[in-house]
């Protein structure tokens, strides 16, 4: 298990976050591997730091270590789910 330390720079440049990863940090090397983390790292500012409050696409930058060396950097952006809703009126 890997800890990655993420940014975001745009919005804060400092404050540093924190996602727990499944992966080995030999994986780490593969850059399809730190985009689907990047992905990862998005889904948790949307979700736990106030990440809906932004304006999308954002970039992160991703570290091993909370002040280390930036091991990757991607632009993430965001797909807005149209939701409907219905309610009955008077005919």
């Amino acid at each position: 298990m890997t800890t990655i330390y993420y940014k975001v720079p745009s919005e804060c440049e400092e404050s540093t976050y924190e996602l727990s990863t499944g992966l080995s940090p030999a994986s780490l090397k593969y850059g399809r591997v730190l985009g689907s983390i990047a992905k990862e790292c998005a889904e948790d500012y949307f979700n736990d730091h106030d990440g809906w409050e932004s304006t999308w696409p954002l970039t992160f930058t991703l570290h091993l270590a909370e002040d280390g060396p930036i091991i990757g950097k991607f632009n993430v952006d965001m797909e807005q789910v149209p939701a409907f809703f219905a309610t009955s009126t008077a005919e």
